[in-house]
């Protein structure tokens, strides 16, 4: 049976009972049907759902995920320009070690902390010094004519200046060592009396040997006093003081002649 319901009364303002079922309770299927209404509702309206806070932004989460994939691009790239500079090799401009072949085809013998071996006309100075792999062709004197001057420096980084005061020589060493042409490079001088001692220990001393030297006696650019020049014989190492001409006491020929030049690497 139905249970009364009150209504109010259309007049004198009492209260009137209706007769009828009672409200029926929601099913189930009914409660989910509403959430998920409630749901799109709030979708539509950037709300969370089952939440009165302030809209979720979902551009802002979009852009933030753009963002993380553009990180790692700019990692890569990064790593591929580090990689391009690790791969250069010293003969392609890159950094070199003793006994790394330069830029020339040469054997590099030296490594300076700063630039050396700067002579105008002669060369432009580096930080390394690398030694033609051959001997030039010939056996000349140390010098046919005067140089313009003494070249009494015997130091590392001398022998480009040495050599640049020698072209007033008519032939010999210096000469020809400035005329020295190795895969378009041009910039080769006689070594010093130091330089050449370097070549004889970190490249024939070298295990295996380097440079292709022979046992023979190769002339610096230094001179030791007005007469004399100092040589080194590549056999044991030793120098001494040797004639500036192409014969001596102990000799009938001239000395031999190995150029050598100065670079650094590419910016």
């Amino acid at each position: 049976m139905g249970q009364a319901t009150p209504r109010r009364a259309s007049r004198g303002g009492h209260l009137a009972l209706r007769i009828g079922p009672p409200p029926r309770p929601w099913r189930a299927g009914q409660r989910v049907l509403v959430i998920a209404a409630a749901c799109l509702i709030a979708a539509l309206g950037a709300y969370a759902c089952g939440s009165t806070s302030e809209p979720v932004a979902p551009t802002a989460t979009a852009n933030a995920t753009t963002a993380s994939i553009i990180a790692p691009t700019a990692t890569t790239t990064a790593t591929t320009v580090t990689t391009t500079g690790a791969s250069r090799s010293c003969a392609t401009g890159g950094l070199c070690r003793i006994g790394d072949t330069g830029p020339s085809g040469g054997v590099v013998f030296y490594i300076s902390a700063e630039a050396i071996n700067r002579a105008a006309n002669i060369s432009h100075g580096g930080m390394y010094l690398e030694a033609a792999p051959t001997d030039t062709a010939t056996n000349p004197a140390w010098c046919n004519g005067s140089p313009s001057s003494s070249v009494y420096d015997t130091t590392v980084g001398a022998g480009a200046a040495n050599t640049a005061t020698m072209t007033g020589c008519s032939e010999g060493a210096a000469v020809e060592a400035a005329g020295y042409r190795l895969n378009g490079f041009d910039d080769w001088f006689l070594p010093s009396k130091d330089e050449l001692d370097l070549m004889y220990r970190t490249l024939k001393l070298a295990n295996p040997s380097l440079g292709g030297f022979g046992d023979g006696v190769y002339w610096s650019s230094s001179q030791a006093d007005v007469n004399f020049v100092w040589a080194q014989k590549f056999i044991d190492g030793s120098q001494g003081k040797t004639s500036r001409n192409t014969t001596s006491l102990y000799r009938s020929t001239g000395c031999l002649v190995r150029p050598i030049r100065a670079f650094s690497p590419m910016a």
